[in-house]
């Protein structure tokens, strides 16, 4: 067997591990599980959840100076607790045009991109319907340098402020529907959620609509990978992490179906 050969059968092997163990942790947490190396959630369906700045499915207001490349992998689908979800890991990249300007004031035009999303993407269908679009997004962290000038989060604009002080500083309301907004940002959801997000290690966003919910932890990590050799050799090391990586979404997920008044 060649060298080239050999590598491609040692890749494959731990390929092979890596199905092997995710299945075993899924059917843990999940039932009815499906699971693919190579598949992702649908790019329509995770733009369609507005959570992505820029992203928009309107043709006719394709900038061509901006492009998105939509990665993934780690798919599975399956059921939580009764409830129809699916998830995958989600690599979004936005490419646009930089135009430089030299001391002389000529001009060159070059390209240049940046992480829009990199972590697990996961969404649920929920018993109730919600007659409007609510998104939360934490707020990211303004540079060191201007802390002092505009705070430690970004200044956005919401489109509804809550009672709770600490949940408006830190996340971003945008809503069709102010009124309706409410049903989802209860006092104890909000709660929730900002103590969910101090063990998330990321940034975290959620899209109502309908009756699906988008639950997304933005860590600029590759989820669900074989990162040490001690994984390959005792396997219930990977299955473990696999489980707390997902525990940050099925979290928020049991707090949401907790809530029989929800909407």
């Amino acid at each position: 067997m060649g060298l080239f050969s050999m590598l491609q059968a040692k890749k494959q092997k731990k390929l092979d591990i890596k199905a092997e163990i995710m299945n075993e942790a899924l059917s843990e947490v999940f039932t009815d599980c499906y699971y693919s190396l190579e598949e992702k959630i649908k790019a329509e369906t995770v733009r369609d959840s507005g959570l992505i700045d820029e992203w928009n499915l309107d043709t006719d207001s394709y900038d061509m100076k901006k492009r998105f490349e939509y990665r993934g992998n780690d798919y599975f689908k399956g059921k939580y607790k009764g409830h129809e979800i699916e998830c995958s890991d989600v690599d979004i990249t936005k490419y646009f045009t930089v135009i430089d300007t030299d001391e002389d004031g000529n001009q060159e035009e070059r390209e240049d991109f940046e992480t829009s999303f990199k972590g697990i993407w996961m969404i649920c269908k929920l018993e109730k319907s919600l007659d409007a679009m609510v998104r939360m997004r934490e707020k990211e962290d303004t540079p060191i340098i201007l802390r002092k000038i505009v705070g430690k989060r970004k200044q956005v604009k919401s489109d509804v402020e809550t009672e709770n002080t600490s949940f408006n500083e830190q996340f971003q309301v945008l809503t069709d529907n102010p009124q309706k907004a409410f049903y989802v940002l209860t006092p104890h959801f909000m709660e929730h959620i900002l103590s969910a997000d101090k063990k998330a290690e990321g940034r975290i966003l959620l899209s109502f609509s309908n009756d699906k919910v988008h639950i997304a932890i933005h860590n600029r990590k590759d989820s669900f990978e074989i990162k040490k050799g001690s994984e390959i050799k005792e396997p219930e090391l990977l299955k473990k992490r696999i489980q707390s990586e997902l525990k940050y979404a099925t979290d928020i997920l049991d707090e949401l179906l907790k809530n029989q008044n929800l909407f």
